[in-house]
């Protein structure tokens, strides 16, 4: 475990963090208005990653709050942010890169390359920062 890693559990509900391979530092955990974060076994994350759970579907006129989840054997690189999306198993997330949508759901082994956005199951295009 690295250091100042931050579970903001002060909004979302329930926060269930399963084994971790390992953390790096400067990860923050954080969801909005009762929406789940529910992470798998076996996963690293890397340094400053940010996994955050969603608020109201804006796209779906504010209807149900949308859960972030990450399966099993998952690879966060450094930097890397999950929010509001569904990481099957397997799957690794690159450098800088992130997963956003209300309706993004990756299959198993995925890999979103490094700094790329992927937003509703698609390449969205390149992280500038």
């Amino acid at each position: 475990m690295g250091s100042r890693i931050s579970v903001r559990a002060d909004e979302g509900e329930p926060f269930e963090l399963g084994t971790i391979r390992s953390m790096r530092n400067d990860v923050i955990f954080h969801a909005l208005e009762e929406t789940p974060i529910l992470a798998g076994n076996n996963v690293f994350y890397g340094s400053k990653v940010i996994v955050h759970g969603g608020g109201r579907d804006p796209i779906a006129g504010g209807g149900n709050n949308q859960e972030t989840v990450i399966g099993n054997n998952v690879t966060l690189r450094d930097q890397a942010v999950v929010f509001r999306s569904r990481i099957a198993d397997g799957e690794t997330v690159g450098f800088k890169s992130a997963v956003v949508a209300t309706d993004t759901a990756l299959v198993p082994g995925t890999t979103i390359p490094d700094r790329q956005v992927y937003v509703n199951n698609a390449f969205f295009g390149n992280v500038e920062w």
